[in-house]
């Protein structure tokens, strides 16, 4: 029998696959756990996949494939770390049990609008979409959770009634599910939990002292509201250990490259998916002059923290030898260079915004900051302590790699060197043995030396905080 029972979860999830192949990673990355206290089929936080075998034989394949189908959206989306982000559960305890049922409303409506675009998933009638909240597809979760809470007001969970906060929507199953909606297959009719999350345990008893506690909670696991539920397992149980959270980024990583390849070859993928493809395989956008404070604070605290030995004045302990002559300690003081590209194919908005930012950065880190005014020569080096002199010199070709090469030969020499330049200039042909940070200020695909640190910044992000007078070599 759990062979049989076992069987059908794999065909179920066989099934899925061949309609949806760029979940594969997802649905074979589920640990599999037998329990009838589940209702159906649900999930936990730690990627394992619950089901029930007394219920699952008797529902057909195609129904079973699209309970599968969102339940691992619940996982793909983060659901559970996203509730615990806006306060919904805490340590996996339900924190309300009003908000949690709102905020499971919420996730239904994110993954059910796009069922609207695969023809293979069947969800039916009382399912929850974003228009019964009263909002438009394709918005977050958190958004329609937020909608709800503006009008208190929950969709209702059944065609035959149900409150909001009361009891939860009765159990229709496939024998006597209503009619489906136009278009849609009779045979899916998914069930919801009569009993509410943490009203089963693995003995069939009810579990009123259970960590989700809620009757109210349309929920089938911790997967969908970060809410541990009493037929769940620990994350490092022996017999079914669950998934580390490293190991769910890197398959929701696999999924969203399959997700996207898929868009370009189909064009009947939903859009709530490529989306979400796209945001997970895009890097977070971070403040370029943030990173590049960042950079300047660790290279300046790595000097700061650096004791060394000098000769050149006498230890406070000379006193106790006569034979031998002891060094005293000094602390170096971290010494940066920044270089503006001032050529011709520099903007004036351009060159205004690095002058800007530099003071900003200067003011911010503490220290004065030695600053070279560079075309195809140098023009202009000045010590700014606070705000960068807003009459640079230029205007003709461009060659950074002399910059870089005078600020090497300071004294005392940099520990850094930032470069503000729209890349189309030579470079020094080896590493100059200072770290250097160059800020690439085109929208164009340039490249930059190997040993430098390339920061890409978008002329559309400028925003100049004051208007600069950029001098041309012929205004001097």
């Amino acid at each position: 029998m759990a062979n049989e029972s076992l069987e059908a979860i794999r065909v179920a999830r066989t099934w899925l696959n061949s309609r949806q192949p760029y979940l594969s990673m997802a649905l074979y990355s589920m640990v599999l756990v037998e329990s009838r206290s589940v209702p159906y089929v649900g999930v936990d936080r730690w990627w394992r996949c619950y089901w029930n075998p007394d219920t699952m034989r008797k529902m057909p394949v195609e129904m079973q494939g699209s309970i599968l189908w969102h339940e691992v959206w619940h996982l793909l989306r983060e659901h559970a770390l996203r509730a615990e982000s806006v306060g919904i559960a805490c340590d996996g305890k339900v924190v309300d049990g009003l908000l949690c049922e709102l905020w499971n409303y919420g996730t239904d409506a994110e993954i059910n609008d796009d069922a609207k675009h695969e023809d293979d998933i069947n969800l039916p009638e009382w399912v929850i979409y974003p228009k019964d909240i009263g909002c438009e597809d394709g918005e977050t979760a958190e958004f329609y959770y937020s909608a709800q809470l503006k009008s208190m007001k929950a969709p209702p969970p059944s065609t035959t009634g149900g409150k909001m906060g009361g009891s939860s929507p009765p159990v229709v199953g496939p024998d006597n599910a209503p009619a489906p909606k136009s278009g849609r297959s009779p045979s899916a009719r998914i069930e919801m939990d009569a009993q509410g999350a943490g009203g089963h345990s693995e003995g069939g008893k009810t579990g009123a002292g259970s960590s989700a506690g809620n009757a109210g909670m349309r929920s089938f696991g911790s997967a969908s509201d970060g809410v541990t539920r009493s037929w769940e397992k620990v994350q490092d149980d022996t017999t079914h250990p669950g998934l580390s959270s490293s190991e769910a980024k890197l398959i929701a990583r696999d999924v969203a490259g399959q997700i996207l390849e898929r868009s370009k070859s189909r064009g009947n993928t939903p859009s709530g998916a490529v989306r979400w493809a796209q945001e997970i395989l895009t890097p977070p956008k971070v403040r370029w002059s943030d990173e590049v404070l960042t950079i300047m604070r660790g290279r300046c605290a790595h000097v700061r923290g650096c004791w060394d030995y000098t000769y050149s004045r006498p230890s406070r302990r000379q006193g106790m030898s006569r034979d031998i002559v002891l060094p005293s300690m000094y602390r170096p003081k971290p010494q940066v260079a920044a270089i503006i590209d001032t050529s011709g194919s520099m903007s004036d908005l351009q060159t205004g915004v690095a002058v800007a930012e530099l003071s900003s950065l200067i003011q911010r880190l503490g220290i004065p900051v030695h600053v070279l005014s560079v075309d195809a020569a140098i023009h202009h080096a000045v010590q700014a302590f606070g705000r960068v002199d807003k009459k640079l010199y230029g205007g003709g070709g461009t060659d950074m790699a002399l910059g870089i090469r005078e600020a090497v030969k300071m004294r005392p020499r940099p520990n850094l060197i930032v470069v503000f330049t729209d890349g189309l200039t030579g470079w020094p042909a080896e590493n100059p043995g200072v770290p250097v940070v160059v800020v690439l200020i085109t929208d164009d695909v340039i490249s930059t030396p190997e040993w430098a640190r390339t920061i890409r910044v978008h002329p559309s992000e400028f925003v100049a905080k004051e208007t600069v007078r950029f001098r041309r070599e012929g205004e001097r």
